[in-house]
């Protein structure tokens, strides 16, 4: 197996992975790691390979992109890999008749270029170039000898805060909505810091950082509270404040930020290692997600909405298949008429990540059969025309993002206000449905994306799981849901 040669298991968990080591110049596109590593998460060598070769190509074309895109130097000292070359021949630079002749000199640069530091062509000719036209005492001088010079250390260059944010999200693939929240992260910390040097954060300033976030009205900064500032917010009295978790996301950006500045050697240290959170504050409360009541699902869908105001759209069809398939907004939103597929008459949805839509993990990538309801109601007929239904939007992000908010409001518009009640509700709604219906805990597992299946898995050795899943989902009953 070729591309086995990348894959390595796990000593301890016996668990596959991708290793590989990232060459020198493209090293900058993976925030300065020198080896590559990603578990592909299984113990089968076969499906192992079978998983690392898209891993591999994709690999592959990032480190060609970044080896293309930017030369080495563009991105590194090259005094610092001099001091690097002459310790490696055990020479330093600046000492007298270092080499006694160009040519030793060129043989042992490309020794060093082979064991130490493998560039491309024009990389290696541009270091040649600056050893011999910036330092020319490394050739024989015997009539006035070069004194010996130690080598000055060298300043870390001064990185502000804004450009750290700027330099995150450049080399990181983070969706709109994930960029939005890193760039919320970096303005709370400015806010109180203003924008400084990197170097001039430390701990304090971090710990500061979380004493006033956790502070904050968990309704938000509205243009009332934001004249205040984070300071003046934390002064005043709050019924319900944010989450230590919403918190935790916040600092998440931060630190990523950081560790990418450690190992470009901006900084010496990561301020935000060791910063410890509460797992809940007098003041934070969670709210638990709630069903829908049989009374809810009544009110819901026989409002508006639902009567002939949006003429069956993907308005129409999104709470219905929430609803009867116990599916996420995001894995819905990113559906295309190709993930709408057949399999012996048997309808079903294809959640996965092909053409880079993404989902929470990877056993959310699953295949669920239409609920009887839905395919009487003819989603199959209205999906030829009206999938993708993103199109709409700027977004799958700006989709989700806006959708769930008017979704929200129409609750408050139809009296169904109340702690918990999203549309993410519908999930939990289909968990208990399914329970009441006699399903086992493991087929709603599966059909909710807890547990791993395909279309083609087995079921007791006779029946394909994509039959088995559409027999027991079809036996789900809800409640309150107008004929």
């Amino acid at each position: 197996m070729a591309c086995m040669s990348f894959v390595q298991k796990h000593p301890k968990s016996g668990v596959y992975r991708v290793r590989r080591l990232i060459p020198v110049d493209a090293r900058m596109a993976f925030e300065g790691r020198k080896v590559f590593l990603k578990s592909l998460g299984t113990r089968d060598p076969a499906e192992a390979k079978r998983l690392a070769l898209p891993v591999l190509v994709e690999l592959d074309q990032r480190i060609a992109q970044a080896q293309s895109a930017v030369g080495f130097w563009a991105t590194h000292d090259r005094s610092e890999w001099l001091q690097e070359f002459a310790q490696s021949t055990g020479r330093y630079p600046g000492s007298p008749w270092i080499f006694p002749s160009q040519i030793e000199f060129r043989t042992k640069l490309q020794e060093f270029f082979r064991t130490r530091l493998p560039l491309s062509q024009p990389d290696q000719l541009e270091f040649l170039k600056y050893c011999e036209t910036e330092i020319p005492q490394w050739y024989p001088n015997l009539d006035r000898p070069t004194p010996e010079v130690p080598p000055q250390p060298t300043k870390p260059p001064r990185v502000l805060l804004s450009e750290l944010e700027a330099k995150l999200l450049a080399q990181t693939r983070y969706s709109e909505r994930a960029k939005k929240g890193c760039r919320k992260s970096f303005g709370w910390l400015r806010e109180i810091r203003g924008d400084c040097g990197i170097h001039e954060i430390s701990s304090a300033d971090i710990r500061e950082l979380r004493d006033l976030l956790l502070k904050m009205p968990v309704t938000g900064r509205t243009k009332e509270i934001r004249k205040l500032g984070l300071r003046e917010i934390a002064k005043r009295e709050w019924t319900h404040t944010v989450s230590p978790a919403s918190v935790q996301r916040t600092f998440t950006y931060l630190s990523s930020a950081y560790q990418m500045a450690v190992s470009e050697g901006w900084v010496e240290r990561n301020p935000l290692e060791n910063i410890r959170l509460p797992q809940q504050t007098p003041t934070s409360k969670t709210t638990e997600r709630v069903d829908y009541t049989p009374a809810d699902l009544t009110v819901l869908f026989q409002s508006d909405w639902f009567k002939g105001r949006n003429d069956r759209d993907y308005r129409f069809w999104l709470p219905y298949l929430a609803l009867t398939s116990g599916a996420r907004l995001s894995d819905l939103g990113q559906l295309g008429l190709e993930d709408l597929r057949q399999d012996n008459g048997i309808w079903y949805l294809s959640i996965n990540r092909d053409k880079g839509k993404r989902t929470k993990n990877r056993n959310s990538v699953r295949e669920v059969p239409l609920h009887s309801i839905l395919v009487e109601m003819g989603f199959p007929e209205w999906a030829q025309a009206g999938l993708p239904w993103r199109h709409h939007y700027s977004s799958v992000d700006v989709m989700i993002q806006q959708f769930s908010q008017r979704f929200f409001e129409l609750l408050n518009q139809i009296g169904l206000k109340r702690p918990g009640l999203t549309f993410h509700s519908f999930r939990h709604t289909f968990k208990s449905a399914a329970r009441k219906s006699g399903l086992d805990e493991a087929t709603n597992d599966m059909i909710t994306g807890h547990l791993p299946q395909t279309v083609g898995g087995g079921y007791g050795g006779q029946q394909r799981l994509i039959h088995r899943l559409s027999q027991q989902i079809n036996q789900i009953q809800f409640e309150g849901l107008p004929k």
